[in-house]
Parts: C-alpha cells; structure tokens; sequence
C-alpha cells in the first residue's frame, strides 16, 4: 500500500516509499544475475556483466552448454550411479541473451515502458 500511496501523491508532495526503486533496481538485478550466472555454470568460468548493455561480455560465439533434463542418480548396494539424460548442446551466448531479455510467445509481452 506504501507504493500505491507514493503512486497517487503528487509528485511536489510525494513521501518517499519504504522500499526506492533506486534501491530494489539494483537489488533486483544482482539477484537476477546470480541466478543466470547458476544456469551458466556450466562454462566454467567468471562471467562479467555490463549493466548498460544488459548482457555478458565475456561469452563467445563458439562457447557451448548442455542442461541435465534428468538425473538418473541412484545407489545399489551403497554405490552410486550417475545416469543423467542431457540436452544437445547450444549457443551459450544466445541462451544467456534469452535469459536477459526473453522472446515471449506470440501474443504475450510486457508492456511499454514509459518514456
């Protein structure tokens, strides 16, 4: 309701919210980051983030991934097995694109932002 409040406030009177957006942004895109930087793990390495351009600079066009769709982990006899089923490999750079800035299907999309 704080945010609702600061909403219908003039912008001359406005009190500031509990939660800035100056504040949440930066938040919200460090916890965002962490969790792309999780599904790109499998690259093996540090990834640097340029906020300005919304994406990785450090992925190259040759670099590939694979996902596990199904891991088959089981013991027999108190030694475990490691079958896990995984995806063909693909274009990391794209994938980490995809994560970033998503293709929604047709007929769904974010609105506008306003300018």
């Amino acid at each position: 309701m704080d945010w609702v409040r600061a909403c219908k406030e003039s912008p001359e009177n406005r009190v500031p919210t509990a939660s800035a957006f100056d504040e949440a942004g930066p938040f919200n895109e460090m916890v965002v980051m962490g969790v792309n930087a999780v599904r790109l793990q499998g690259l093996n390495k540090e990834l640097e983030w340029d906020g300005e351009k919304m994406e990785f600079t450090n992925i190259g066009d040759d670099e590939q991934l694979r996902m596990v769709i199904k891991d088959g982990f089981t013991i027999t006899d108190g030694d475990p097995s490691f079958n896990k089923d995984m995806t063909p490999r693909f274009s990391a750079k794209e994938f980490a694109k995809e994560l970033v800035n998503h293709t929604y299907r047709e007929g769904w999309k974010l609105p506008d932002m306003p300018a």
